[in-house]
């Protein structure tokens, strides 16, 4: 594996693959196969390549074959032929036409005289055209006394096979030859199918629907004009019978055939043996879907979710994508769980909006009962620190914070120790994130000396300290109106910033933290000269009144942010229980990369061991119990079915709560089937508007038999606006 080799071959333009830009998506498909390989192309002549011209003289066989992904590829081309054609068809004869009527000849009389008798003997008074002195593209025009119009086409010569260049020139002359008789309305027999219908639908709607000419073609049931349907095995012929043998091959696909060619149902049609589907859009407009067989429904999924025509878009998306070119039963349940079960987008994708309810932080009693810290990075200041390290309690909202030039575990805990322990005394609870310098076997110890309970947020959720997360964006505001334009002057208004923060009044508790901390208001310098009754404040004569009183606003204004909070998702949150697998956010973008273009933004599937509370749950990661916040997790998909009966029987919830009920049969006793002139339509899921009109249902009419009606069929027979 990975030798370089050469190939030699004597077809030139093979040696361009590599440095051309590709259109073709079948190209580009064996572009990317053969990227893995190290090769060279080389250009041979023929004359000298006779080892390897021994082996193409080898006999063909009467019948092509065609892989499945040629097949799967052209599923979106023929759909979206038949989705843009204009054309009307109509399943009576030509001769019932009364517009002009337009054959394809021959420019000599030697094989293409069958036509020429079949309008002789349907059309009086119509003389044999001359076509010995015209040119192949060329048109004739032909009258007779009643008006009959008949218009040839000279598509080829006697020996020749007609090609899409002459039947594009025909079709050309044609026009012109309409707009100087000025006719505005054709009939076409069903002809050239040897170059492939698809090909002449397009030209047709190109050349003369696009120009104001309405075509109508006839299907001819009873009369074949054999001479214009040469069957040739073109590629795109073999794929159009793989299809249509694919779809006989399908006992609801077949079942649904046989109805329609017994004109039994209304609401499909065939083309080359394909079945199509009606449907209409919102704006009213008629089109086609193409009905696919079982075997190709998850090859369409794939199409239109996983390959580049998809692009792993979401579940509503990818199904208006597919229902606006195919159709098969239940087709919107298969979607929804195949999107649902994408292993891709369960790494890429965030879930819905869910959010675990808030729980506040408020077992805390008395000042300093419990503090959070966290470091804030700053500039490099010109006495060299860079690191403004933050306590907050919990209860007064008083705030310490020191400038540092590191933030090494023995910095803090030297802090911790003389500047909190010793000035504010020891805290029950420290709240930290999970920075390995809180983390720290010195911190660890420092907190086990003084009975300390340390505790740190839950990985990537800095919102459970955000009392100290929310002062650190404070701080910045103060310190940015008085710091220099360079920004090395910052740690010079920390103190003055800090004092003008302790003394104002905190929207929380309704008090100032000097006050709560000190029992007295604080005296202001000059701003107390315009205060003439000031007094020393009460507070000190009932301290621990105050703060309980405090503690009891906290609690209320927590309340308050609750229900602020909660309200904003309207979803419950997910239940989690012990056993379920879960993906785990992954926040963290490899060196190099961008985040806008990561792939794996959630874990593989981790089984959940201990559900901690609401906000948390313990999983194991590579033999290793991790404590995570419930916001960082989601479910794992669900399974993907592959059994057609478990997603027909599946109960599912849509968004205003509503259920579709497992699909039943429904047998029609004699004397309670539907009448021929009522229109019948089903629910989805449920039989119990069976045999009610319904006006959206133009098409859908059962006839009178005792038939057993499974209500798949009665589904399709609905056209959905």
């Amino acid at each position: 594996y990975g030798t370089e080799f050469i190939i030699y071959t004597d077809h030139n333009p093979l040696t361009y693959l590599n440095n051309i830009t590709l259109s073709s998506s079948r190209l580009t498909r064996w572009r990317l196969k053969l990227a893995e390989y190290n090769f060279k192309i080389i250009y041979k002549k023929g004359s000298i390549n006779t080892n390897a011209d021994a082996l193409s003289r080898v006999d063909k066989q009467n019948t092509k074959t065609i892989c499945r992904e040629d097949l799967i590829e052209n599923l979106l081309s023929i759909n979206e032929k038949a989705k843009q054609d204009k054309i009307k068809y109509k399943d009576e004869n030509i001769t019932t036409a009364h517009e002009p009527i337009v054959l394809a000849i021959a420019k000599h009389t030697t094989k293409h005289d069958d036509i020429i008798k079949f309008v002789n003997k349907n059309f009086d008074g119509l003389t044999p055209p001359k076509r010995h002195n015209k040119r192949v593209g060329e048109c004739i025009r032909k009258v007779n006394k009643d008006g009959r119009i008949i218009i040839y086409l000279i598509v080829r010569s006697s020996n020749d096979k007609p090609s899409l260049n002459t039947v594009d020139k025909c079709l050309k002359n044609l026009e012109k030859e309409c707009k100087i008789n000025r006719l505005n309305k054709l009939a076409f027999p069903k002809m050239f199918n040897s170059l492939g219908w698809n090909n002449i639908s397009t030209k047709i709607n190109e050349i003369l629907i696009q120009s104001g000419i309405e075509c109508e073609i006839y299907l001819n049931k009873e009369v074949k004009l054999e001479s214009l349907n040469e069957v040739h095995d073109t590629d795109e012929l073999v794929i159009n019978d793989k299809l249509a043998k694919l779809q006989k091959e399908d006992d609801e696909i077949q079942e649904l055939i046989k109805m329609v060619r017994n004109r039994k149902l209304n609401g499909y049609c065939l083309e080359d043996g394909i079945l199509f589907k009606y449907r209409k859009n919102r704006t009213g407009k008629r089109f086609k879907q193409l009905v696919v067989p079982t075997v190709l429904r998850k090859d369409v999924l794939e199409l239109c979710h996983d390959n580049f025509t998809g692009a792993h878009l979401g579940q509503k998306k990818t199904w208006i994508k597919l229902s606006n070119r195919f159709y098969w039963p239940n087709s919107y349940k298969e979607t929804k769980n195949y999107v649902e079960s994408c292993k891709i987008c369960a790494k890429i994708k965030e879930p819905q909006a869910n959010r675990a309810q808030l729980k506040p932080i408020t077992n805390f009693e008395k000042p300093f009962d419990m503090i959070a810290v966290d470091i804030l990075e700053l500039s490099r200041s010109s006495s060299g620190n860079k690191y403004v390290v933050v306590f907050t309690d919990y209860l007064t909202k008083w705030v310490e914070a020191f400038a540092i030039n590191d933030m090494k575990a023995e910095t803090i805990a030297k802090i911790f120790i003389n500047e909190i322990i010793t000035r504010h005394s020891t805290p029950s609870k420290l709240l930290s994130d999970q920075g390995k310098n809180f983390l720290s076997n010195l911190v660890k110890s420092v907190c086990e000396y003084f009975k300390i309970n340390k505790v740190q947020t839950t990985p990537y959720h800095p919102q459970c300290d955000g009392l100290v997360e929310r002062f650190n964006k404070t701080l910045c505001k103060m310190l940015s109106a008085y710091a220099n334009s360079n920004q090395t002057n910052w740690d010079l208004y920390l103190p003055l910033v800090l004092f003008a923060y302790r003394t104002a009044e905190q929207s929380s508790s309704g008090f100032s933290p000097f006050s709560l901390l000190y029992g007295r208001e604080p005296r202001l310098g000059d701003l107390d000269n315009y205060n003439i009754g000031y007094e020393p404040s009460e507070f000190i004569k009932d301290l621990h009144t105050n703060w309980m009183l405090a503690k009891n606003r906290i609690d209320k204004q927590a309340e308050v942010n609750k229900k602020i909070y909660d309200s904003k998702y309207k979803q419950k949150p997910t239940t989690y229980n012990v056993g379920d697998e879960v993906r785990v956010k992954i926040p963290q973008t490899k060196i190099g990369l961008k985040k806008k273009l990561r792939n794996d933004l959630w874990s593989e599937p981790l089984k959940i061991t201990k559900v901690i509370s609401e906000q948390n749950i313990e999983v194991v990661d590579k033999n290793r119990k991790k404590v995570i916040n419930v916001n960082n997790v989601k479910l794992k998909e669900a399974e993907r079915i592959c059994d057609l009966e478990k997603i027909r029987n599946q109960v599912t919830v849509t968004k205003s709560g509503r259920m579709s009920k497992p699909h039943k049969i429904r047998r029609f006793p004699d004397n309670k089937f539907p009448s021929n002139d009522s229109k019948c339509f089903a629910a989805t899921g449920s039989n119990e508007n069976l045999g009610k009109q319904d006006p959206r249902d133009k098409e859908a009419i059962m006839s009178k038999e005792k038939v057993e009606v499974d209500l798949e069929i009665i589904n399709g027979l609905k056209l959905r606006s």
